[in-house]
């Protein structure tokens, strides 16, 4: 509750609670039909919140006095209502409330006590706090004590006590600013949002999980990947050892986050690169072998040995022997 009422206007609006009780559900002009059932659930509940307002349970009070209104509407419990109001400090509540009650009053109410509520709404007007929020940039939504936002173009009026103001705007960062205040204050808060970072987030999802990504030559990880990354022009590459690797280039705004899938694909024979690069470069030392061999034997005769004739597709020995002389 926000005390900002003096004591003796507090004990003036516990006594006049008795003064509504004398006329709990008194027939008044205009008023709904009500079955019976409805009545009498509609007076206990308004028994019961005046006697909650008397043990300053003020928020349990107003559940049960909004239901009985709701059961059967009267004066006794509009004038009860504003009482609970007051008590848990909805100040702005707690006058549309009495001011309802003075609009269609119990019928039994006197000039004296019309104008003692009267006097209440007085005493809540010059509690309501003026709140001029100024931010830049102008175009600024507010969230006040997490209600929808709202473009705020001029003060506003707020009941005295804590409030919460959650401040955004497109392309800038959003703020927090928990205000405490007192009962009648006028209050200026200028507030200045910082621009966003140039940086924006950039989400790369390959289709091999084991897959390497790099972003501007930036090993950055495997598999899926999220990075923070300057606004602007990014490249991406993506590739491991059995696949074929995919590149990318890719804009980024400030503030964006831009979620891209990489397809990359495997290699049908699942060889590896570096394993078909030693292959080839065996057949070609093979080859190179054989080439030369071919060569020395023809410059130089049988290495081994060589095709003597003596059977088809034999092949026998012949010695190259030095030669005697006598």
């Amino acid at each position: 509750m926000v005390d900002f009422v003096s004591k003796n206007t507090v004990n003036y609006l516990m006594a006049a609670v008795s003064f509504a009780l004398s006329t709990v559900l008194v027939a008044t002009p205009v008023f709904a039909q009500s079955s019976p059932d409805h009545v009498a659930q509609a007076r206990t509940l308004f028994e019961h919140g005046v006697q909650l307002i008397d043990e300053r349970r003020f928020a349990e009070a107003i559940t049960s006095l909004e239901e009985s209104q709701r059961l059967r509407p009267s004066p006794a419990v509009t004038y009860n209502l504003g009482l609970a109001l007051r008590g848990v400090g909805r100040v702005q509540d707690a006058i549309a409330a009495f001011e309802r009650y003075l609009a269609q009053p119990s019928r039994s109410a006197t000039p004296t006590e019309l104008e003692q509520v009267r006097g209440i709404v007085t005493q809540l007007r010059a509690a309501i706090v003026q709140l001029d929020l100024r931010t830049i940039p102008s175009t600024s939504v507010v969230r006040l004590d997490g209600q929808a936002p709202v473009s705020l173009t001029g003060p506003v009026t707020l009941d005295p006590g804590p409030h919460t103001l959650e401040i955004s705007a497109p392309t800038y960062l959003s703020t927090t600013r928990t205000l405490q205040l007192a009962a009648g204050s006028r209050t200026t808060l200028e507030v200045t949002l910082e621009p966003t970072p140039s940086v924006a987030t950039l989400v790369v999802e390959p289709t091999v999980a084991t897959a390497t990504v790099w972003i501007d030559g930036r090993d950055v990880g495997q598999g899926t990947v999220t990075q923070t990354v300057s606004a602007g022009e990014h490249t991406i590459r993506v590739g491991c050892a059995v696949c074929e690797t995919a590149r990318r280039t890719v804009r980024l705004e400030r503030g964006q986050q831009l979620r891209i899938g990489m397809d990359v694909t495997r290699r049908p024979s699942g060889v590896a690169p570096w394993v078909i690069g030693v292959g080839i470069a065996a057949g070609v030392v093979v080859a190179g072998a054989a080439i030369a061999l071919g060569v020395f034997a023809a410059s130089n005769g049988p290495l081994v040995g060589e095709y003597t004739g003596q059977q088809a597709g034999s092949w026998g020995m012949s010695h190259r022997l030095p030669k005697r002389t006598r």
